[in-house]
């Protein structure tokens, strides 16, 4: 097996059946590892091919082929003058083994006189992918397009009885006139005054305003479809209701509806004052945004996951400002937990919190845990330990 480095040039001999490469394909290793080589194939997607697969080896240039000059040095890798120059293309005409060895094979190049060269000496040329071009755009009569600096304009009309057929600088005839435009000719391109083409239409625009009219209504819904009838503003449903919340698009403030009338315009009582008795389009307003009411809440010391509120917290008016307080207090008391509890605001009945795990287990009718969790802490007897707990239940009732 032939060694092989990064930026080494490979000869794929088998077909790749999820595609990406087929036999005969060349690749540039962007990698070696101790069991096969890395390159990118022609999808874009980084492959692996192992040693032992027979899936690739050692690029040689083929008749026909481009090859490009890399390096002026012999077989040996001695640097030696040569004709051509290193990055000029070339032609292999004849593949021959001038060496005596026809594991290193000899190229003889377009151009490079009765010199030989090696693969030491060489690399493939590798056409790059031709893009896709776009279709040539079309100018069709009856349509809207769009210009480069965003203009709509049309409908276009190619009925050479309608303009004047001029000629531009090139000899090309106009087969179009678009309104604000003017003459466009054959390739579609708008002939400016000064004889030039200008690439100045760029797309078509598919929303192109109908025309439907009543005089209109048997020609036109065969071609556009159905009229749609417009509806008497009397019958129009209006935007906003009594007590909706509006904000003014003109910059006069925040205001509540407080009547409306049937061809949707309303009257508001303004945050502000009054600013005049109007009856107001609703394109003059939208809806106001609620502004979210903050949430205050507390900071407690967390002691064995219980929280330890002081005996007059400090409420904070939001919770992001406790969250600050809490990460505040965390830092400066290096090992100890704080917690934050918002304050909601609702009718709630607010939980005793104890100093101690017993009792907590104790209120919460866990009597034999509340035993153990006491003499564990005091080193108590079960008769005192249980009469303990006993007493402080009657006396938490």
């Amino acid at each position: 097996m032939a060694a092989f480095k990064k930026g080494d040039w490979v000869r794929m001999t088998d077909n790749c059946h999820e595609g990406g490469y087929k036999s005969g394909d060349v690749f540039r290793l962007t990698g070696v590892t101790k069991s096969g080589v890395q390159f990118t194939d022609k999808d874009g997607d980084s492959r692996n091919a192992d040693f032992g697969s027979n899936r690739f080896e050692p690029w040689q240039p083929k008749v026909g082929e481009r090859v490009r000059v890399v390096k002026h040095v012999n077989s040996r890798g001695d640097d030696i003058p040569m004709a051509l120059a290193i990055g000029s293309e070339h032609t292999v005409s004849r593949v021959g083994d001038a060496l005596g060895d026809r594991s290193r094979p000899t190229f003889d190049l377009s151009g490079g006189g009765h010199q030989f060269y090696t693969a030491l000496n060489l690399e493939p040329v590798i056409d790059a992918p031709v893009a896709e071009q776009p279709a040539a755009l079309k100018i069709e009569a009856g349509k809207f397009y769009k210009t480069r600096d965003g203009r709509k304009v049309g409908p276009v009309d190619t009925n050479p009885d309608n303009f004047n057929v001029g000629m531009d600088f090139f000899g090309r005839e106009a087969a179009a006139v678009i309104p604000e435009i003017g003459d466009v000719d054959a390739s579609g391109f708008w002939l400016c005054g000064d004889g030039n083409s200008d690439h100045d239409i760029i797309a078509e625009r598919q929303d192109a305003p109908t025309t439907n009219t009543a005089a209109q209504v048997d020609t036109l819904a065969d071609e556009y479809g159905p009229v749609v009838r417009e509806v008497p503003v009397a019958q129009q449903q209006a935007r906003f209701k009594v007590g909706d919340r509006v904000e003014c698009t003109l910059g006069l403030g925040v205001a509540t509806v407080k009547e409306v009338r049937a061809d949707g315009r309303f009257r508001v009582d303004w945050d502000n004052g009054d600013v005049g008795v109007n009856w107001w389009r609703d394109s003059d307003f939208t809806l106001a945004r609620r502004v979210a009411t903050p949430t205050p809440a507390i900071v407690c010391k967390i002691d064995k996951g219980q929280p330890l509120p002081a005996h007059r917290p400090h409420v904070h008016a939001t919770v992001e400002a406790a969250d600050k307080e809490a990460a505040r207090l965390a830092e400066l008391h290096t090992g100890q937990e704080f917690g934050v509890f918002a304050l909601t605001g609702a009718p709630h009945r607010v939980a005793k919190v104890y100093e101690h795990e017993w009792q907590r287990l104790a209120v919460a009718g866990e009597k034999v845990q509340a035993i153990k969790a006491l003499r564990n802490m005091a080193a108590l007897d079960l008769v005192t330990a249980k009469r303990a707990v006993e007493v402080f239940v009657d006396k938490a009732a």
